[in-house]
């Protein structure tokens, strides 16, 4: 394995990526090509809650809490997504308190409980999700809940390239967890900026939040949603809807809302 540092890798391609895709403010999503929490209501009435978006990014989901009255912190390690995050928020004349950190320090950098956490695709590039689930747990307030959304582990478990999807099949290994290196190339460029992600299969994911301290509340495999228009798809990747008879098969996100239990 090749010493690759995931911070730096998303300072790269932080404004391609989010001009490579479009992300609305009027919709927290739960993964590509999918329906939002304006279907699935998973965070209910935000006025007021106090919400810790873990992986914020552009600030997309941040900046539609905000809009409906929460008080929102948004953290992510890349500076330029938080940058970006920032410009966003101003251009839509809100408040939010964006934190460039590493997100495993969440527990020393907050001394305040949140009554809500949200964590779209960041979990597959945390190391030890134990420790990170009870840090999770540490700062929510009572009965607060955790709502993960991320790569499906069908989805993670082989090598998904936009020009070669056919060969995922071969490259399929679900019941080995491991550390998978993959390069992020953007259309017409030659440069692959090289990532990582951690694979690990549904029990895990599910077992390790109980282990944790955690309540499953619900889960949930959205389905690609091929024929509805963009207004409904807060998310929309055209990469993954070009890949329809494919995505049409197989489950691309995952979706946990879990409760802090009070023991």
């Amino acid at each position: 394995m090749t010493n690759i540092d995931l911070k730096k890798s998303w300072d790269n391609i932080s404004l391609k990526y989010q001009n490579s895709v479009d992300i609305s403010t009027e919709d927290v999503h739960y993964g590509p090509c999918g329906l939002g929490e304006n279907y699935y209501n998973l965070i209910g009435e935000v006025s007021n809650k106090r919400i810790l978006e873990l992986g914020c990014g552009g600030g997309q989901n941040s900046i539609f809490l905000a809009s409906r009255g929460a008080n929102v912190t948004g953290v992510d390690f890349s500076k330029n997504q938080i940058a970006y995050a920032k410009k966003l928020a101003e251009a839509n004349n809100l408040k939010i308190d964006f934190v460039a950190s590493r997100v495993e320090r969440i527990d020393e950098i907050f001394n305040r409980e949140f009554d809500v956490i949200l964590s779209s695709f960041l979990i597959e590039y945390i190391s030890d999700i134990f420790d990170f689930f009870k840090k999770m747990n540490s700062v929510l307030s009572k009965n607060g809940n955790l709502i993960l959304c991320d790569l499906h582990p069908f989805s993670s478990a082989g090598q998904i390239t936009k020009d070669k999807v056919n060969t995922f099949f071969d490259t399929i290994d679900y019941f080995n967890q491991r550390k998978i290196e993959f390069n992020w190339k953007f259309e017409n460029e030659s440069k692959n900026i090289k990532f990582y992600r951690y694979h690990r299969t549904l029990e895990t994911y599910i077992n390790t939040l109980l282990k944790a301290g955690f309540e499953l509340k619900g889960f949930f495999e959205p389905e690609i949603e091929f024929n509805k228009d963009s207004q409904s798809q807060p998310y929309r990747d055209n990469s993954i809807l070009e890949n329809k008879i494919f995505w049409m098969k197989m489950p691309y996100s995952f979706i946990i809302k879990a409760q802090k239990n009070e023991l």
